[in-house]
């Protein structure tokens, strides 16, 4: 029973990917289950999509706090945040835009949020302890400065350029925009 609900969301992850207006039909069968078994899980495609947004959450959020718990410099944990935020964006484009219209219904969950929020003043504090960046930086910009680097970098991928080069492009402008 649980592996086909797994079923039907990953199916939808896959197809809301392709299509933000993939069918609940078409989500059915790229699980291989019939529209009827899809909606004993879900009562209709804003529930399904919910279900999805869930799903990428918790993903997104158990592959952040392994690249923090693993044992690296400062720099390198942060430069692998930035790759697996470009990452994580760059695959889920579609179901990033589709958040857009469920904001007001789905919510992300307050707790990761402010853990995601508290090992991000760590991290950046400790850029700042280490001598690595401006000390005149507070945590407020530099996690600002982070962020719209890796939005603008997705925004390039999305506009046809190479995933390597954004990456390497958007790492070396942060790191010289918070060097002293």
């Amino acid at each position: 029973m649980k592996n086909t609900k797994e079923n039907i969301i990953q199916a939808a992850i896959l197809l809301l990917e392709e299509d933000k207006n993939c069918s609940l039909e078409t989500i059915a069968t790229k699980a291989g289950v019939s529209r009827r078994t899809l909606h004993r899980y879900f009562d209709g495609k804003e529930e399904l999509v919910i279900a999805v947004f869930e799903t990428l959450a918790d993903k997104y959020y158990e592959g952040l706090m392994q690249i923090i718990e693993e044992e690296k410099t400062i720099i390198e944990t942060l430069r692998s945040i930035m790759s697996y935020d470009l990452s994580m964006f760059s695959r889920h484009n579609t179901v990033c835009y589709l958040y857009e219209s469920y904001s007001s219904i789905y919510k992300f969950d307050e707790e990761d949020l402010m853990k995601i929020e508290e090992e991000g003043i760590k991290i950046f504090s400790k850029l700042k302890e280490e001598g690595h960046c401006n000390q005149t930086f507070d945590f407020q910009w530099i996690n600002a400065f982070f962020d719209n680097l890796v939005e603008l970098g997705y925004n390039q991928i999305q506009n046809g350029i190479e995933y390597e080069v954004v990456e390497k492009t958007i790492w070396e402008l942060f790191w010289n925009g918070i060097s002293k």
